[in-house]
């Protein structure tokens, strides 16, 4: 990411799911991303000197796969789609010392259909805890 202003900043992100969407066996196991790729606008407010909160939008492009994913025969087969979404969040940040930080960060990536035209919807949601080291 890069601070475009002192209350604007710009990220991409890339990432995957731990989770093999392989060794799915049935329709209740989880689906996963084999990758997802995000351009997101990060507006932030300063709170203090050293902490700050922030939204974060934009999109994002992902690889899904899990059972019933992209119309396969059945909804216990495993199918892959790639599908492009909205993504939204928020976070608060701590400055630690000059060159550390500790963050909290809920985004949702994206709401899809999983298999077109049925409405079965897949989410890729994050929670995350961060420290961060600055050079």
């Amino acid at each position: 990411g890069a601070n475009v202003h002192k209350y604007l900043a710009v990220e991409m992100r890339y990432g995957a799911t731990k989770a093999d969407a392989n060794n799915a066996t049935s329709v209740n196991t989880k689906a996963t991303a084999d990758y997802l790729f995000s351009i997101l606008v990060k507006p932030q407010a300063y709170m203090t000197d050293d902490a700050i909160i922030y939204a974060l939008l934009g999109g994002t492009r992902a690889r899904i796969a899990g059972p019933g994913v992209g119309s396969p025969a059945n909804n216990n087969a495993i199918g892959t789609k790639v599908s492009t979404g909205f993504s939204y969040g928020v976070g608060a940040e701590y400055k630690l010392n000059d060159h550390m930080s500790g963050a909290f960060e809920a985004i949702r990536y994206m709401k899809t259909n999983a298999t077109p035209p049925t409405p079965n919807k897949v989410t890729l949601d994050s929670y995350s805890f961060n420290l961060k080291y600055y050079f």
